[in-house]
């Protein structure tokens, strides 16, 4: 699949979606996934495509944030793009963060819209310290799919899900 061009996504942003890239890191045939116990969470490391910046540039910023420079270091190959879902908020959710075109108009923010980017990489050791998340882990696609049917946010549950049979059906997994 090809990469969103900058008008892409500031098109999505002036819909209303943030705009996320999603980090699918893999290393032999296993996937990483990240635990947060503060939302007792397993999940893929993601984060927001910052205005004018395009997908690559904010997968490596996100993940470096999100993960620590060193293990992101450690990526190698090209990083692709292998799908795109969205989450529209509950309305309660809706207009809950700031949201800005590229030409610095104020947007309602209904959702995000996720791009999922593989990342293959030459470890599958991280510095914990140097990230985000309490825990992580490296799963085949049969424990990481069993792990992902249990999240209960129902959205992110399906897109994990979805990703992880697409990781599998490209044979990453």
């Amino acid at each position: 699949m090809k990469l969103p061009t900058l008008q892409e996504i500031d098109d999505i942003r002036q819909k209303g979606m943030r705009p996320q890239v999603v980090g699918c890191f893999v290393h032999n045939k296993k996937v990483l996934l990240m635990y947060m116990e503060k939302y007792n969470l397993w999940q893929f490391p993601q984060g927001g495509i910052d205005n004018k910046e395009d997908a690559i540039t904010a997968v490596k910023r996100e993940m470096a944030e999100e993960l620590g420079d060193v293990f992101v270091k450690k990526q190698d190959g090209d990083i692709t793009c292998i799908g795109v879902d969205t989450l529209v908020f509950p309305e309660h959710k809706q207009g809950s963060r700031e949201l800005v075109t590229d030409a610095g108009e104020e947007v309602f923010m209904v959702g995000k819209t996720y791009f999922f980017m593989i990342l293959p990489t030459t470890t599958e050791e991280i510095a914990i310290k140097d990230t985000e998340f309490d825990e992580y882990i490296w799963l085949p696609y049969d424990q990481a799919k069993r792990l992902a049917e249990n999240i209960y946010q129902t959205g992110k549950r399906r897109m994990t899900c979805n990703i992880l049979d697409r990781l599998r059906d490209l044979e990453m997994i």
